[in-house]
């Protein structure tokens, strides 16, 4: 993938040899819609990377639809992604994500990093 692909909701391009970059935007309510989107989109062009990595902005929001369902088939079923990299500095959102995959486990690690540099660093060692 060498060019950007622009969502209403996200950007999503390369990162690194073995890895896919999702940018949620800023104010981006992230509805079950909306997931899926980036997701599908994910999975289409995922199909070569190891792993994909959520940068995810401050005061971003989810709906308690998009919280009470299961996401993470839809990205791994069409690819080889066996990671997925959450880049997020606010506590609480941090930490509503953390519930949400201790509610739903995915069957693909979870990574949990607070810059892209680091999120770099630990794609490289894998």
């Amino acid at each position: 993938m060498e060019t950007t692909i622009e969502l209403l909701s996200a950007t999503i391009e390369q990162f690194s040899h073995s890895a896919l970059l999702v940018r949620i935007r800023d104010r981006v309510k992230l509805t079950t819609e909306v997931i899926r989107n980036v997701m599908h989109t994910c999975s289409s062009t995922a199909f070569a990377h190891r792993a994909v990595v959520v940068a995810i902005p401050e005061h971003t929001d989810f709906t308690s639809a998009a919280l009470a369902e299961d996401h993470s088939e839809a990205l791994t079923e069409a690819s080889k992604v066996k990671a997925l990299v959450i880049v997020c500095h606010e506590h609480g959102l941090l930490h509503l994500i953390r519930l949400y995959f201790a509610f739903y486990p995915p069957s693909i690690e979870v990574k949990y990093c607070d810059s892209l540099q680091e999120a770099g660093a630990w794609i490289e060692r894998k």
